[in-house]
């Protein structure tokens, strides 16, 4: 038992160290590599690689508890920059929805910090990858493999690329491809867009950190809450409320022109989009679960593949629009993961009428197993 808990801790710290420099990095891009949208391509890549690899490796679920230490560092080490002074009226103008797009890296606020702060930042973070990396190698406890196992592996990496396109015969699943990219283009539109055209435009770089340890603290609290308190409301309840916090952000973000004076709105927005990427994500997790409970490989697989590609797109046209243009856009995929969503809780209804789809045990629709005495 001891043992156990001593990996569990080992894994748990390792992810914890290498993610703090992931997510700070993420959050960071969009401002500290404006120029010809390099922050956001690179993104796009690291993204593009994550489809490529979901369609292959088995699901990796990763947790947001890094977000808050990443951020924190980002922020510290670059609060130390000389260029922080008022923003004029003319710069404010860029900031929002309605941005100058290029013209808006023109802003003292979102000048590029000196070489050496950011290779401190860096540096801080790399060494927080390799300390990752030497926690694993010699506190985690080495599993023995032998030649079958091997052989095993082998057969599991084609078999899991061929199941993922499989499962898309299957169609809840083809119907869950919309809420499962919406998760993409909600965290792309609040790290890359939200945090470049408001908060750094408006405050400066040195803040992107403080508001997205915002949005990470809160997603990190109602992760947990939500996960207890599905038990009691049911995911319907929370994809509602998800739903409707979201639409509420976004008309705000359309409607409200940043502006310094206004400081605490700048982390209301993510708090409350925290609130609603919780729910998305733990929600739409457990539906996978329930839904694929005999395919969960080729389900979770199908969904870091789709959440994926939802970033890629995300990221891909980050800098070829206003900002106004792809929160519309958002927008418009949130509605329509609600609608295909609606008819997968509709076919689950009706292919087991009396029973609540939350307690379902199936994969085959109507002919469900749980029914025999």
């Amino acid at each position: 038992m001891e043992r156990n808990l001593k990996n569990v801790l080992v894994i748990s710290f390792g992810f914890l160290l290498l993610f703090t420099a992931y997510s700070g990095l993420q959050s960071l891009q969009s401002s500290l590599n404006a120029e010809e949208g390099l922050g956001v391509a690179s993104l796009s890549v690291l993204y593009a690689a994550l489809t490529l690899s979901s369609m292959f490796l088995p699901p990796i679920i990763i947790k947001k508890t890094a977000g808050v230490w990443g951020n924190l560092i980002s922020s510290l080490i670059l609060s130390q920059s000389s260029n922080q002074g008022e923003i004029s009226e003319e710069d404010l103008e860029c900031c929002g929805a309605y941005d100058c797009l290029t013209d808006t890296t023109n802003s003292t606020w979102s000048e590029r910090p000196s070489d050496s702060l950011i290779y401190t930042l860096v540096g801080v973070y790399t060494a927080s990858g390799v300390l990752a990396v030497l926690l694993v190698i010699i506190f985690l406890d080495q599993i023995k493999s032998d030649q079958v196992e091997t052989e095993k592996e082998k057969t599991s990496f084609w078999s899991t690329f061929l199941a993922t396109f499989r499962h898309l015969k299957d169609k809840r699943q083809c119907l869950l491809i919309p809420l499962t990219m919406y998760s993409g283009f909600e965290q792309a539109f609040l790290s890359g867009d939200f945090s470049k055209s408001f908060v750094t435009c408006a405050l400066g770089i040195h803040y992107v950190g403080y508001v997205m340890i915002c949005f990470a603290g809160i997603n990190s609290l109602c992760s947990l809450l939500f996960g207890k308190i599905s038990q009691f409301t049911g995911r319907k309840l929370l994809f509602a409320l998800a739903a409707v916090l979201n639409t509420s952000c976004i008309i705000t973000v359309l409607l409200w022109k940043p502006d310094p004076k206004q400081f605490a709105v700048f982390f209301v927005i993510p708090g409350l989009w925290g609130v609603s990427d919780a729910a998305w994500q733990t929600q739409t997790n457990a539906l996978y679960g329930i839904l694929f409970e005999k395919n969960k490989e080729a389900a979770f697989a199908n969904y870091r593949l789709w959440e994926s590609i939802g970033f890629v797109i995300a990221f891909a046209y980050s800098t070829k629009l206003q900002v106004y243009i792809k929160a519309y856009i958002v927008l418009s995929v949130l509605v329509l993961s609600m609608v295909t969503y609606g008819a997968v809780e509709y076919l689950e209804a009706k292919s087991s009428p009396g029973t609540p789809a939350a307690t379902k045990k199936e994969n085959g629709g109507p002919h469900s197993q749980e029914t025999h005495m």
